[in-house]
């Protein structure tokens, strides 16, 4: 029997959490997006972000720019506005500039633990950074999300195999990092990995994380070995319902991929809900480090 992962339950869960958290600070945190251009699925992204914020109790407010000059003087004046806590860019990773725009934020504010400051604590990893009085640290939301959803549902970790069809800096890279410090044993997939090697990895894997952007790339049944795990990251969606009935775990397909999936696994919903709730996890831990 597949279980649908139900990733509307695991976003409410966190939203609790970050509720619990808010509710120790001397104020009521404020998360700034800056939206880069008018893409429309940053757009419609930015307005959930919103609505979550709201459910947490957060303000927000809005920045918008169209060119690296004007998304670093939005990033310098959140940086210097004490009553922001965290900044949130939609649709720089579209940009040439990217990896300049990451490090321009101040790392106490990067609720998208990109900059290199935040990064490195994946690589100087601390099993427990609450011990000792010690602050969490800030991890790109959507590789967190994944290994949550993993955890919630008490998949095994430790000792499993992992293969990752994404090497970004949002996603693939991170969760190699934080699946590697759980003791999976992960191997990583990119573009310019032979198509044989991919299938390969992913029929090796106890789990399989697939991020791929491009539209009309699809996991095949053939792909997956019997009681695998599978998590669709991608906004176009790489998973069909035909892996229903061989994996143990999937994350839902898009509704007109759903296949013979009962239609009330459709209120699940997508990662991208669990994603969310990590990045107002995430400004908890910001709001928590500028009131100390």
């Amino acid at each position: 029997m597949t279980i649908i992962f139900d990733c509307r339950q695991v976003a409410h869960a966190y939203h609790e959490q970050v509720r619990q958290r808010l509710v120790r600070l001397p104020f009521v945190p404020s998360l700034a997006t800056l939206l880069v251009g008018h893409d429309d699925g940053s757009i419609v992204y930015r307005k959930y972000i919103e609505q979550d914020a709201k459910t947490v109790g957060v303000q927000t407010m809005r920045y918008e720019a169209h060119d690296l000059e004007s998304i670093l003087s939005v990033i310098r004046e959140v940086n210097a506005t004490s009553t922001i806590h965290g900044l949130l860019i939609l649709n720089s990773g579209k940009s040439s500039q990217d990896i300049t725009i990451m490090n321009a934020v101040d790392p106490l504010k990067d609720v998208e633990g990109l900059h290199h400051a935040q990064f490195g604590h994946l690589v100087q990893y601390k099993k427990h950074p609450e011990q000792n009085g010690a602050l969490n640290y800030v991890v790109p939301a959507t590789a967190k999300a994944v290994v949550k959803l993993l955890q919630y549902y008490q998949v095994p970790l430790e000792g499993s195999h992992v293969g990752i069809i994404n090497h970004s800096l949002r996603v693939g890279k991170p969760l190699s990092l934080m699946l590697a410090n759980l003791d999976a044993t992960v191997a990583m997939c990119n573009s310019a990995t032979p198509r044989s090697a991919l299938i390969q990895t992913c029929q090796a894997a106890d789990i399989v994380v697939t991020a791929v952007p491009a539209a009309g790339f699809l996991i095949q049944p053939d792909w997956i070995r019997d009681g695998a795990v599978v998590v669709d990251v991608s906004y176009p969606g790489n998973l069909t319902g035909d892996l229903y009935g061989k994996a143990s775990y999937m994350t839902l397909p898009l509704q007109k991929d759903m296949g013979t999936i009962p239609p009330e696994h459709g209120r699940c919903g997508r990662l991208g809900l669990v994603t969310r709730a990590m990045t107002m996890m995430n400004l908890a831990y910001c709001a928590e480090w500028q009131s100390h």
